[in-house]
């Protein structure tokens, strides 16, 4: 996951961590961005590893397909791909 995929309110906070931890990184990938262990984190190490995980997500996956092919044939058949890719 990206930091500028993620949604405003979480975004903010990546990037708030990115510029405490790393100053000088402009790195929009959230797994290279800033240390999740760090007691700093007060959202810890299982919150930032589970936005990491989103697009991974099937659940996840799913909604983007339902976005990119609005028709019903057309999602289903990306859907059946999906499936067959598990």
């Amino acid at each position: 996951m990206k930091i500028s995929q993620l949604p405003p309110e979480i975004k903010e906070k990546a990037i708030a961590y990115r510029e405490k931890f790393n100053p000088t990184s402009t790195t929009d990938y959230l797994h290279s961005a800033f240390p999740w262990e760090k007691p700093d984190t007060e959202e810890g190490f299982d919150y930032w590893n589970e936005w990491y995980n989103k697009p991974y997500d099937l659940k996840h996956q799913l909604q983007q397909l339902s976005t990119q092919y609005p028709n019903d044939l057309e999602f289903g058949a990306q859907v059946r791909k999906l499936i067959s890719e598990l």
